[in-house]
């Protein structure tokens, strides 16, 4: 992995206030992206798709949102077997071949058991997940 010290960012940075949760979740240490093989964002539930880039710190092209489904944000998979099972799910039902990238995450806007959405990620080539 080749994520450099100064890509760390720390969840009190965030202007936005998380949404209330019933029960504190667990932030990962690294989080999974699950993108097409072109680097670009799945587009599931309507989104727009996203050009996705090594080496720099990636942030959403809407303005950010704590909403779950409106505004941005960019959503990761908090394990390797959620980001797996994503993986899976789109091939069959959507026939997109994809990629899947352990990643650095900036504040977290909204988290349920199986994704986190954020307002930016950080990943390299040698982060890809084979």
């Amino acid at each position: 992995m080749n994520l450099s010290l100064n890509t760390k960012t720390t969840q009190g940075d965030c202007s936005l206030k998380k949404t209330a949760n019933k029960k504190e979740l667990k932030i990962p240490e690294f989080c999974f992206k699950v993108l097409r093989e072109d680097l670009t964002s799945l587009g599931l539930l309507g989104a727009s798709k996203k050009q996705y880039e090594f080496g720099v710190w990636n942030y959403p092209d809407e303005p950010l949102s704590v909403h779950p489904r409106l505004g941005g944000g960019l959503w990761v998979a908090p394990n390797k077997a959620l980001a797996n099972g994503l993986r899976r799910y789109v091939l069959k039902h959507h026939g997109i071949k994809t990629r899947i990238f352990r990643c650095r995450i900036g504040c977290v806007l909204h988290q349920t058991t199986c994704r986190i959405k954020t307002d930016k990620i950080f990943f390299s080539p040698e982060d890809e997940v084979l």
